[in-house]
């Protein structure tokens, strides 16, 4: 997470009923078809597994995060924040959007 004045939302969660492997994939090979990676990592935690992902799109900074609830049930949650640490729910929304396309092939 970065630090910002939150104004409006700039995050939204979807939930999946697919593998983590699966929704993490999707998730960027998403973003790399609407921005750029820039970094990957896997975050330690005791009782979830949860992979991350930060890049850009349409200009925006985004964050990619990625945690497994339940064997096939997945979370992902979309974050985008525009110059000066403004929300850009429109970013987030599409990155999401293109997630869900991504699953759904």
């Amino acid at each position: 997470k970065t630090g910002g004045v939150k104004l409006s939302p700039d995050q939204l969660e979807n939930r999946y009923e697919v593998t983590l492997n699966e929704a993490y994939n999707a998730s960027k090979t998403a973003l790399g078809k609407y921005g750029t990676v820039t970094r990957e990592s896997n975050l330690l935690m005791t009782t979830n597994q949860v992979r991350a992902l930060e890049g850009t799109a349409n200009g925006r900074d985004v964050w990619v995060r990625v945690e497994a609830l339940a064997p096939r049930l997945t979370s992902v949650k979309v974050q985008a924040r525009s110059t000066w640490s403004g929300s850009d729910v429109q970013t987030a929304h599409e990155l999401a959007t293109r997630i869900a396309l991504e699953l759904s092939k």
